[in-house]
């Protein structure tokens, strides 16, 4: 079985749980494995939590995980993937989630582990509750989903920056004049944006990003 879903109610080793998935496996076929462990916190919000119960829907809970799994399984072409995931009382520093997927290569086994951790956070039906020196509380079901606005974002902005290296000719006062920015102001965009990262980039790194030449270059060939 290339897939391989639990829901337990009791303590789990993951470490223990993974070596033995990959004994299962045929040797030598996978050349990554990539695994990820999720534990309980012992504060949420700014409070401190003493324990948490996790319920959920059965059947359906583990109809969720099945497809999530099957998706990475298919998406990515894993060997194997294996999603093990608590439920009932948990205590600080207690494993929740091991999410593990196997593929021939590190890149397939990386995303397809990432993909299937944020899928079951935001679609898995399970609900929490927290216990606090005040009292006990029931907290959100689900995360949300990854909000892909960075994402659209980033995309739009590389088919900007790729228009105006087809367009090298346009001066930067026309876009001025039509649209307010330009090339110049892009460049100050980036280099702020990538402060805010911790990233330090210079004015001529930057400008040479956004205009595909050095700057000096385009002034030469475009501007008289």
């Amino acid at each position: 079985m290339k897939t391989t879903v639990e829901l337990r109610a009791g303590d789990f080793d993951p470490w223990r749980e993974l070596a033995g998935r990959q004994r299962q496996l045929a040797p030598g076929k996978d050349g990554a494995c990539a695994a990820f462990v999720g534990m309980m916190r012992d504060f949420n919000n700014g409070r401190e939590v003493r324990a948490m119960t996790l319920e959920h829907y059965p059947g359906m809970t583990e109809k969720q995980i099945q497809a999530i799994a099957d998706r990475a399984t298919e998406r990515h072409q894993l060997s194997a993937a294996l999603l093990l995931h608590r439920t009932g009382q948990v205590t600080p520093a207690d494993p929740i989630v091991l999410a593990a997927a196997w593929a021939p290569r590190r890149q397939a086994a990386f995303t397809a582990c990432r993909e299937m951790m944020e899928e079951l956070k935001s679609q898995a039906p399970f609900w929490k509750q927290e216990q606090t020196a005040a009292a006990k509380e029931w907290v959100k079901q689900n995360t949300p989903p990854p909000d892909c606005t960075t994402e659209i974002e980033a995309a739009v902005f590389r088919r900007l920056r790729r228009h105006l290296r087809e367009h090298t000719e346009v001066q930067n006062i026309d876009l001025m004049n039509l649209a307010e920015f330009c090339r110049n102001c892009l460049s100050k965009w980036y280099r702020a944006e990538a402060e805010e990262r911790g990233l330090t980039l210079s004015d001529p790194q930057c400008r040479e990003i956004i205009y595909g030449m050095r700057y000096e270059e385009w002034k030469e060939k475009y501007q008289d």
